[in-house]
């Protein structure tokens, strides 16, 4: 099914005029709706989350931040609106530094992720929004650049401490990234229940702001780290956090860090000896437990003969039985009131 705010797109194709047009945060599918509908049109995009570069023809932007392709001008931009507000201000802010002044801009979202806010924000360099379309409970408004201005994404980096025996971290996160203020509950729980003896290749699935690969990176025995997650954003901001931790020469062994953008394990073959993780478990502000249940199911076919799985998870989360089926020893490391450290092998 098509996202609900690309089927209002599709409907008011002929409010929207640009033959070279650059599509940022597209859910999926809608890239490969758009191009069927509009195959005469250049559509490049910057995509939030590895699925919305599905469908692209052209060129597709992976990342944090987007940089413009050399004698590239877009004659026009559409942004479908992520929920959270401080990463909308920063997609704007970069936006503003690669259009040219006059360059109309389409904003499309639901209603429940804030979209009617958008018609009340100021977003420097830009003029107001303003509504033309409705429907599918979304709203696709309309702006256009006044004036261009360089974009800093240092500007938009947030950090903060934390301490571990292992040793201090400071986590540097970006806007709509996982805890990106401060260390979760259930991070931490796991973290605390680490076992000493973790070694060798280790996976840390959904990574959010680097804080699992930041202290696996502190263990003498693990000499290489997989950071694995949907966002460009979570991945840049993993990296930034664990320079700092790379870069140290104070004996510590050399480590090796890839970074890779996967929905699920589908880009990502293994092998590794150990799985840590907190994956998960919502699309958008559904609860949704086929993301961990398919990660559970492929994830033995990653690890190596012997290898473990460590994970953590709210308490409600029925995780035992899709563990129990997969692996023959499933273990609870750790619990509290909220959460349930499980070890599996």
């Amino acid at each position: 099914m098509l996202d609900a705010a690309a089927q209002l797109i599709l409907r008011q194709a002929t409010e929207i005029q640009a033959n070279r047009l650059l599509v940022v945060n597209p859910a999926e599918g809608t890239i490969g709706a758009l191009q069927h509908h509009w195959p005469e049109r250049e559509l490049d995009v910057w995509a939030l989350h590895v699925r919305g570069k599905q469908g692209a023809l052209h060129s597709v932007c992976f990342a944090a931040q987007f940089e413009s392709p050399k004698s590239v001008n877009y004659d026009g931009v559409l942004v479908f609106l992520p929920k959270e507000k401080q990463l909308m201000a920063m997609l704007m802010a970069n936006l503003r530094a690669v259009a040219q002044p006059g360059t109309p801009l389409w904003l499309c979202g639901h209603k429940d992720t804030g979209i009617k806010s958008q018609l009340k924000t100021e977003h420097e360099g830009w003029a107001p929004f303003y509504k033309i379309a409705n429907g599918n409970h979304c709203q696709l408004l309309r702006t256009e650049l006044h004036h261009a201005c360089p974009f800093s994404l240092e500007a938009w980096l947030s950090r903060y401490q934390i301490s571990r025996p292992e040793g201090d971290i400071t986590v540097t996160t970006l806007p709509g990234v996982f805890s990106a203020q401060h260390l979760d509950a259930g991070t931490e729980l796991l973290l605390d229940h680490l076992p000493p003896h973790i070694s060798g290749h280790v996976l840390d699935f959904g990574c959010g702001a680097g804080v699992i690969s930041a202290v696996l990176a502190l263990h003498p025995q693990v000499t290489q780290i997989s950071a694995l997650d949907v966002s460009p954003l979570a991945l840049a901001a993993t990296q930034l956090t664990l320079a700092p931790i790379l870069q140290r020469e104070d004996g510590l062994p050399q480590k090796q860090l890839s970074l890779i953008g996967s929905d699920g394990l589908s880009d990502f073959n293994g092998p590794v000896d150990w799985i840590v993780t907190n994956p998960p478990f919502h699309t958008g502000k559904r609860t949704d437990y086929e993301i961990t249940r398919d990660f559970i199911r492929k994830s033995r076919t990653i690890l190596s003969p012997g290898g473990r799985l460590l994970l953590v998870a709210n308490r409600f989360l029925p995780y035992r039985e899709h563990l129990e089926a997969i692996y023959r020893h499933v273990d609870i490391l750790a619990e509290n009131s909220k959460f349930t450290v499980w070890s599996a092998h």
